[in-house]
């Protein structure tokens, strides 16, 4: 955790006051509200502000701790209640009248995004919860980015690079202001109501683009407005300084030239995985007889024995590693240091020596924290 991270936060403050207006007009009074990656508990503290009754602000980092103290120091201690750990296992009691989250990914459908929601519409708010934001529309525009798939020159320093070129192709990644020239208006591609049932969220979707100057397109830049309640949204396109979610870039591996006024259809689809979650996302780009296709997944470097580890029918082969995950969650039960379960782990575990598994002890101990929630 980077405490500098969420100081950063703070100084947004076309943010901070679009997320204050929007929750003083959604909360109501008497409303128990729950703050997903409440961060330093801001917006706890402005429902409070705004009536609530009772809110839950819940995190799994550290910086928990620092919103406590902030609550406390606010004097709110009474109505916002700090909770670390992850939802499902810290959610409250009962189902919330508000919702309110923030951590977007800047390509909007996201698998992490789906589970989360899958869970809080699930367990944690009412049938008719009100949400912050209550949608997300993803924009598209064309865009020229210079240093999209740049690579050293071939024999440069003595080594080869052109067996990167198909995975940068497939892999979009985070945009920089910098680097990314829009050439043309951005259009919508798909809309996201959070209150609707995540079955029910568009996976794909299709957009026309036009170009507005000639130009060299290589890029679809990609972001999301959030409407964080009526009339109040934050536009998160590139170059925007009101927001923290960034923009991504969906490489093309050819460039396309285009001439102003030209059209150039784009679609977009997330594949869906066991679970119905979004998967690998996957895109069409077409200017005239020319199309341009890729796939997050042919930009994944992994081999069979890798994807396999993402399918509930894996087998898992207990090899060193997860034998000695196991041995550490048997020994842990509440009577033992964790100085204590490397020491009973030293004979059936040699090759480490006792300061290693220490060290790995705690590793093991500290990832069953961050993902199971507990305290």
């Amino acid at each position: 955790m980077d405490l500098s991270y969420y100081h950063s936060l703070l100084l947004q403050p076309k943010r901070l006051d679009a997320f204050r207006r929007a929750i003083h007009q959604v909360v109501r009074p008497g409303d128990q509200v729950l703050d997903v990656g409440t961060g330093l508990g801001t917006y706890a503290m402005f429902a409070a502000e705004a009536g609530a009754a009772k809110i839950y602000a819940v995190d799994g980092d550290p910086v928990i701790h620092v919103a406590t103290d902030l609550v406390r120091s606010n004097g709110l201690a009474d109505r916002v209640e700090c909770r670390r750990g992850w939802l499902p296992e810290v959610r409250p009691a009962t189902p919330s009248d508000v919702v309110i989250f923030e951590d977007f990914v800047p390509g909007l459908v996201h698998p992490r995004t789906w589970r989360l929601y899958h869970e809080l519409q699930a367990t944690c708010a009412r049938p008719d919860a009100r949400w912050i934001p209550g949608r997300a529309t993803l924009r598209l525009a064309l865009a020229h980015s210079r240093d999209l798939l740049t690579l050293p020159a071939p024999g440069i320093h003595g080594l080869r690079w052109e067996s990167l070129t198909p995975y940068l192709e497939n892999l979009p990644r985070c945009g920089g202001r910098e680097t990314e020239t829009l050439l043309g208006e951005p259009v919508d591609g798909l809309t996201v109501v959070f209150h609707q049932p995540v079955a029910d969220w568009p996976t794909g979707g299709r957009a026309t683009l036009r170009a507005s100057v000639a130009g060299s397109v290589n890029a679809i830049a990609m972001w999301h407005v959030l409407e964080l309640a009526q009339g109040i949204a934050l536009d998160n396109a590139p170059g925007r300084a009101n927001a923290s979610w960034g923009h991504m870039v969906i490489p093309l591996g050819e460039s396309l030239a285009v001439a102003e006024g030209a059209a150039i259809d784009v679609d977009l689809r997330w594949s869906a995985a066991y679970d119905g979650q979004p998967s690998w996302l996957g895109w069409s780009v077409t200017h005239g007889d020319q199309t341009v296709r890729g796939n997050e997944f042919a930009g994944f470097p992994a081999r069979q024995d890798d994807i396999a580890w993402g399918s509930p029918e894996v087998r898992p082969q207990p090899g060193p590693g997860l034998a000695l995950v196991r041995d550490v969650i048997g020994l842990t039960n509440g009577s033992r240091t964790a100085s204590e379960i490397a020491a009973a782990l030293e004979t059936r575990y040699p090759a480490y020596s006792p300061a290693a598994l220490k060290r790995r002890v705690l590793d093991v101990l500290r990832a069953v924290r961050a993902t199971a929630g507990d305290t």
